[in-house]
């Protein structure tokens, strides 16, 4: 038995609630964890599509335009759907991008690249996002806070009240006043365990503009996080 294994082979072996699992025998004292920090690379998709010159043309009048079989194999599945995934050609019909670049070099087809952001949390089932009414209460304490993050200074408050008291409605309302205004927020959670709950909510409202960063994300998930929060995402 190996005595040293990346998490993302645990992961990968083991499905996703790996992490949580080793983040409790970590604590426990069983195991040992050790970060380390390489060059992370960003995962970069590429997507093939017949060109709009060709967009319009009959199968067999485009098969015409090659000879190779495996050519042909090629066209025939990208005409399926207008665009296929060059890891789905290469997985499903063995088509290596050296087959497909004599045809990208006539026109025929047209090869995309973009960048592909490790998510956890993407495909999650969300609640609804919800509508809050603030009560008299709930605006008074929004604008004691939006106050302080207006006046440019570093400031701190206490929001207090009991379980139910609709303090994460008054959080989320100055959430919003803040990003408004085009600058950002951090919103710290005090227990990764809290994590998939308050996910859930703000991601509900804001989208993929959310991004979550802790210690049970793998390197490349958390490398990714990163990028999005440097370029302004």
């Amino acid at each position: 038995a190996r005595t040293r294994v990346s998490e993302e082979t645990v992961v990968r072996d083991c499905g996703e609630n790996a992490s949580s699992i080793l983040l409790r025998l970590k604590k426990s004292g069983m195991i040992e964890a050790e970060a380390e920090f390489s060059d992370s690379k960003g995962v970069i998709s590429e997507t093939v599509s017949i060109s709009d010159e060709y967009a319009e043309m009959e199968l067999d009048a485009l098969l015409s335009l090659v000879r190779g079989s495996k050519q042909k194999e090629a066209l025939s599945a990208i005409s399926v759907s207008g665009s296929c995934n060059m890891n789905e050609l290469r997985d499903r019909y063995d088509i290596t991008k050296a087959i497909l670049k004599p045809l990208e070099a006539k026109g025929i087809i047209s090869i995309s690249a973009f960048d592909v952001f490790r998510d956890p949390y993407r495909g999650k089932k969300l609640p609804p996002d919800k509508v809050y009414n603030l009560s008299e209460g709930q605006i008074k304490a929004r604008d004691t806070i939006t106050a302080l993050t207006d006046s440019g200074e570093p400031k701190a408050a206490l929001l207090y009240g009991v379980t139910g008291s609709g303090k994460t409605s008054v959080i989320r309302s100055v959430m919003d006043h803040v990003i408004s205004r085009g600058k950002s927020v951090i919103l710290l959670v005090p227990e990764i365990a809290l994590t998939p709950q308050t996910v859930a909510i703000f991601r509900a409202h804001y989208g993929d503009r959310t991004v979550v960063i802790h210690s049970g994300l793998s390197k490349g998930e958390r490398y990714d996080a990163w990028r999005k929060i440097s370029r302004g995402e």
